[in-house]
């Protein structure tokens, strides 16, 4: 589908554009790089019914594994940025911040150089060179059965049809879902918003207002449901810090990390609130693409 090769020529070009900045270590970088396999993950899970055979699941496998080497720098960007800086300033200072720092940013410049080996290894050239072939003249090209050519507009409709369907009964009793079904609600979404992020132009001249609001609501959601993932990946990575400190008074950075995990679990009901609220409105949303 033409369709599909345009995305992933799109994304691919996205992916390697940003090696340079991963070989530097650049934070947005490796974050850009890290949204552009996401991008390409994700598209492969919209068109999963025409790429399905064994050339998609190895280029799957080896995505996740490059995935795999940008997360941990791109969570421990963020616990820095976002976590640890918002502490620098507070009074009186907080005991143990500077040795948590210096903890993170040995772990960050780890993860750093095992991404960097990642992009620079024999195993990265050839997924980027597979997946210019598969795009261009890959298997699932020639098991195209019949159906597989209905127009780009009735398979997005579809999409959305099941997608949204998908994520309205996940978001049912938002606001009291545990980690794990919040997670799993965060997923749904972020492949929704993906969906429309590949077929909006599609739509964008029918129903224009509700298609404003669908994407509100699902920009809201996701930015709340990420910033409660968020609390979670941060207060397990604190606890992994504070475990793994080798360097003097490794009980300082205990505390510290303790202080900064504890001062993001006050933040969960707002979240929790606001999640709820904005499951109610996208569950009562009409269609833009019928």
């Amino acid at each position: 589908m033409e369709s599909f090769q345009t995305i992933g020529r799109s994304v691919l070009r996205h992916i390697a554009a940003n090696e340079p900045a991963v070989r530097a270590s650049d934070p947005e970088g490796v974050h850009q790089m890290r949204v552009g396999v996401r991008r390409l993950r994700a598209a492969i899970a919209v068109f999963s019914e025409l790429l399905e055979c064994r050339q998609t699941e190895q280029i799957k496998r080896d995505l996740k594994w490059l995935a795999g080497k940008l997360g941990p720098v791109r969570d421990l960007d963020v616990f820095l940025t976002g976590e640890i800086d918002r502490f620098a300033g507070a009074e009186p200072a907080m005991p143990g911040l500077p040795k948590l720092r210096s903890e993170a940013i040995y772990r960050r410049d780890i993860a750093a150089d095992s991404a960097r080996d990642a992009i620079e290894s024999t195993r990265y050239r050839l997924l980027v060179l597979a997946v210019l072939e598969w795009i261009e003249d890959g298997k699932w090209l020639k098991q195209l059965r019949p159906g597989d050519d209905r127009t780009v507009k009735e398979f997005a409709a579809r999409l959305f049809d099941r997608r949204t369907r998908k994520a309205r009964r996940k978001a049912r009793r938002a606001g009291e879902l545990d980690a794990r079904q919040r997670h799993k609600l965060r997923i749904a979404i972020k492949k929704l918003r993906y969906s429309l992020y590949f077929f909006e132009s599609v739509f964008s001249h029918r129903r224009a207002k509700a298609l404003s609001r669908y994407k509100k609501y699902l920009k809201d959601l996701q930015d709340s449901l990420g910033a409660l993932n968020d609390i979670t990946v941060h207060q397990k990575l604190a606890a992994r810090l504070a475990a793994g400190s080798s360097g003097a008074r490794p009980e300082l950075v205990a505390f510290a990390a303790g202080l900064v995990a504890g001062r993001d679990r006050g933040e969960v009901q707002p979240h929790l609130a606001k999640v709820a609220k904005t499951a109610r409105k996208l569950r009562r949303a009409k269609k833009f693409w019928t």
